[in-house]
């Protein structure tokens, strides 16, 4: 794996599924400058409420495969197989694809990420446990809090 920072900034993002995984990955396209395009019948309030403000895109409906049309990152957060399938066959190899439901159909994973106002540290298990990565970010949070003279 090679750590990378991308400027999504003019990035065309998808986002297939709008529940707690997909929300919780459109909090930090939104933060990381991202207006991601979600595309799933329902939505969380949160996806609903970033759609109304103009943050993002929502299409209230099923995902089909010309949605991946001019795509450069699909985040894939849902738990339907045949979605699932669809974009695993659609997918163009120029496109990355980090799958939340399967990592071995991952270009690439989501690290750990802890911001601060002059800096931004990212955590990362090499996509084999998440729930480290979270647990080291939020040790290094009250680490930083309690050493903030320091820096």
């Amino acid at each position: 794996m090679y750590p990378i920072l991308l400027s999504l900034k003019e990035r065309a993002i998808l986002v297939i599924g709008a529940g707690t995984i997909a929300t919780r990955k459109v909090r930090e396209l939104i933060t990381a400058g991202g207006q991601p395009v979600v595309v799933a019948p329902t939505a969380s309030p949160l996806i609903q409420e970033w759609a109304a403000a103009g943050l993002i895109r929502w299409q209230a409906r099923p995902f089909q495969v010309k949605d991946l049309r001019g795509i450069q990152l699909v985040f894939l957060c849902t738990a339907d197989q045949e979605v699932q399938k669809q974009v695993l066959q659609a997918k163009l190899p120029e496109q990355w694809l980090n799958d939340t439901t399967q990592q071995a159909h991952s270009d690439f994973f989501n690290m750990g990420i802890l911001r601060e106002p002059d800096f931004l540290l990212a955590i990362s298990t090499l996509g084999k446990d998440p729930s480290k990565a979270k647990a080291l970010r939020q040790a290094l949070q009250v680490w930083l809090k309690e050493n903030e003279s320091l820096f």
